[in-house]
């Protein structure tokens, strides 16, 4: 099986590949060329008249390896490079992720925003975003819940930033081993920003991360 479809790989033309629609596949560019072309090679299984399958099983099981891959590298292309944030602006990128870490996750995010964000400076926006992120990562791996809130305002000259749930909350004190990590993160975010983070929970009370940094 693996040998005839490396048969077939090996007999792509070049100008057909170039000539595939890479875009439906949501890749990074770099990557299109590459990976694309390999997953149009090994579709899924289709039966044909009289039932026969045109490609065993595992061809099946290569063609959906392949799209999860292609999937894992869009995502942390998203995470390395956040596009829609250079071209989109911080509300539309934080409007995005949050929406799209409800699809992943199930924690539905209410996202509230107040004041125009264009004029941000990249640093400061890179850092809102990131801060959103790990705050969010955190809700969904310690919070229990199945809904978070973010609330992005601008106050004067300074920009804040609050992400909070209504989860299981942190006892006083440290934050545990398991979300250390990205508590360090972010408050090392922030810092290189000019910024600060406060991080407020209680016991079955939640907990709010909130990012103040100037706009």
């Amino acid at each position: 099986m693996i040998n005839a479809v490396t048969v077939v790989e090996l007999h792509v033309n070049h100008e057909s590949v170039s000539q595939l629609p890479l875009h439906n596949f949501n890749l990074p560019p770099p990557l299109c060329p590459k990976l694309a072309p390999v997953i149009v090679i090994c579709p899924p299984c289709e039966p044909r008249a009289g039932g026969a399958c045109g490609y065993p099983a595992a061809g099946d099981r290569i063609h959906q390896k392949l799209v999860q891959v292609a999937e894992t590298v869009r995502r942390m292309s998203h995470e390395l490079h956040p596009a829609v944030l250079q071209y989109s602006g911080l509300s539309a990128a934080v409007q995005s992720y949050c929406q799209e870490f409800g699809v992943l996750t199930g924690v539905k995010v209410s996202l509230t925003t107040e004041g125009a964000f264009d004029g941000v400076a990249p640093g400061a926006a890179l850092c809102i975003y990131r801060v959103t992120q790990e705050a969010l990562r955190n809700v969904a791996r310690h919070a229990k819940v199945d809904a978070a809130a973010v609330d992005l305002r601008q106050s004067g000259a300074e920009l804040i930033l609050a992400v909070s749930d209504a989860g299981v909350g942190m006892p006083a004190g440290p934050a545990p081993a398991s979300a250390g990590l990205g508590v360090v993160s972010m408050k090392e975010r922030a810092r290189l920003a000019g910024g600060t983070i406060a991080i407020r929970s209680e016991p079955t009370r939640g907990t709010t991360v909130t990012l103040r940094i100037p706009g």
